[in-house]
Formats: structure tokens, sequence, C-alpha cells
């Protein structure tokens, strides 16, 4: 990670040391702007715009490619073995340089024009999407970790 990525990573970053990511969290980007999300996930992974930031009590929504057809650079496949997770895995968001960790609960495939994923939640949650089955946009993984 150069010196610019790690300035951003504690700023807002996640780590999850059993799939070896370790990436800086581009924050309120807009996800029904195909061009801007691309770009985002260019330099990492992506928080959907709208949904809580780390510390807000709710829904953190973060998401990032599985495998890219477009030039994603070393981003390109973040999350390719996101399906790895298992309920008690641990996730660590770091966000304005304060540590937040969360533990894995649940996993599940969606449609891909499912939005529920997005909604707000009672306590804090970080959700993680990805495209499913990898090298397609048929559906999407998503994890759950509180």
């Amino acid at each position: 990670m150069s010196k610019e990525e790690e300035g951003s990573f504690q700023d807002f970053g996640i780590e999850i040391p059993k799939l070896d990511v370790k990436a800086p969290v581009m924050a309120n980007v807009n996800g029904d702007n195909k061009s801007e999300y691309n770009k985002s996930l260019t330099k990492g992974l992506a928080h959907y715009k709208g949904t809580s930031l780390p510390g807000e009590k709710s829904n953190i929504f973060v998401f990032g490619h599985s495998s890219s057809d477009t030039d994603g650079g070393r981003y390109a496949k973040i999350f390719r073995k996101l399906d790895d997770l298992k309920s008690g895995d641990k996730i660590t968001v770091y966000y304005k340089s304060k540590k937040h960790e969360y533990t894995v609960t649940d996993k599940k495939v969606v449609e891909a024009d499912d939005l529920s994923p997005l909604n707000l939640t009672d306590g804090e949650q970080l959700t993680l999407m990805t495209c499913w089955p990898i090298g397609t946009v048929e559906k999407r993984l998503i994890v759950i970790a509180k």
C-alpha cells in the first residue's frame, strides 16, 4: 500500500485478515452512477452513499469487485474470496483513525435488483457486497457483520 493509500486507509479502510484484504474505502459513492462507482473501485472499496458510516449505529454498506471486465487495477478482484468468510470471522474498519471491530454473523446470495441489503438497521452492522458468482453480474453475495 502506498503512503497515499495508507493515509486514505486510516481515514476509511477495511481489513479482513482471513482473506488477506486491506483496502481503503471511498466514502459516499453514488451506487446508481456506474461511471462514478467504477472509478472509485479502482482506488479500493466503495461505501454506498446514504448508508451509515462507522459509529452511526446503523447499516454501513460497502461494495467491491469479485472480478472486473473494466480496468479495476489492483482492486479488480478484492472481494474474490468474500464467500470464504464464515460466522465468527473478524473484520476491522478504520474510520477517522478510529478502529471498529465487527464479527461476521450472516452470509447470503440475493438477486441483483434486491436493494434490501441497503436498508437502515436498528443497530450498527457492516454489510459487504460483491457480484456473484464470480465473473458474472447475475446475483449479489452479501456478508453481514455486527
